[in-house]
Parts: C-alpha cells; structure tokens; sequence
C-alpha cells in the first residue's frame, strides 16, 4: 500500500524538508511505502516557488496522489486542494 505524506511547506525554513526527511526514514523504517513531494520536488528546498511553478509542481503532486491508496497529512493549501481532488475522484 503506497502513502503519499503530505504537510505543512510554505513558510517554513526550507519548507520543512528536514521534517519530511525524518518522517519518511521513520516510516520506511517500519516498512511503509511513502511517496513525499520533498522528494519529487529536492530543488525547492531552498527557495520560494513562482506562482505559476507552485501551480506546476500542485498539479504534479495531484498525480502523484491518485497513484496512492492512503494520504497521511496535517493541513496546508495546497493539500485542501489536492484533499478536493481526491473526492472528486473519490478516493
């Protein structure tokens, strides 16, 4: 069963990629197969996307989820609008 992790990013120093880096070392410890967009996305780290990139990399993550069975997450805007894009989809 494939996870997507998902959080909060924008407006935390380097958009929280240590925190997503220790949660997917926790869970892949524990043999859970996770799909983190700080992976898909390692050049965003260090600075703050465009509007027009933040709307690219939104709608890669949104393709990114509906290869996943389970979303694990705490709240951000970007993932109310992927969560809105999972029930439309129904998943």
């Amino acid at each position: 069963m494939k996870w997507y992790l998902a959080g909060p990013m924008s407006g935390i120093v380097r958009h929280n990629y240590p925190a997503f880096t220790a949660a997917c070392i926790l869970l892949r410890n524990l043999e859970w197969d996770i799909l983190s967009p700080h992976e898909e996305h390692p050049f965003m780290e260090n600075r703050d996307a465009t509007p027009k990139e933040w709307q690219t990399l939104l709608r890669e993550d949104i393709g990114l989820l509906l290869g996943c069975v389970q979303v694990s997450y705490s709240y951000q805007v970007g993932l109310s609008l992927k969560a809105l894009s999972l029930k439309a989809v129904r998943l």
